[in-house]
């Protein structure tokens, strides 16, 4: 069983099994968690690759995601002062 060769409690798994399906890496059935093509490309990939997967299934599942990635892209940039003008306004 996944759990004990995890060292997890069954009740943990549900939430890790339920992000797997809604990212479409894995599907569950009758109590089997059966992972996707697109889950075994992701068990196994590289790291990096592993991060390009997760950003296309993530953008592509989840809605909010896209949200707020377009919200950050269409954010104006925050201002900063720069080293230069946050000393001379200091006061000695």
């Amino acid at each position: 069983m996944i759990a004990s060769a995890l060292q997890m409690e069954v009740d943990d798994l549900f939430p890790v099994a339920e992000t797997l399906q809604l990212l479409r890496l894995a599907e569950i059935e009758g109590g089997d968690i059966r992972l996707t093509d697109t889950g075994k490309q992701f068990a196994e990939a590289g790291v990096d690759d592993r991060k390009k997967l997760f950003q296309r299934q993530l953008m592509d599942h989840v809605p909010l995601a896209n949200h707020i990635r377009a919200c950050c892209r269409s954010a104006p940039t925050t201002w900063r002062p720069s080293a230069a003008s946050s000393t001379s306004s200091r006061t000695t």
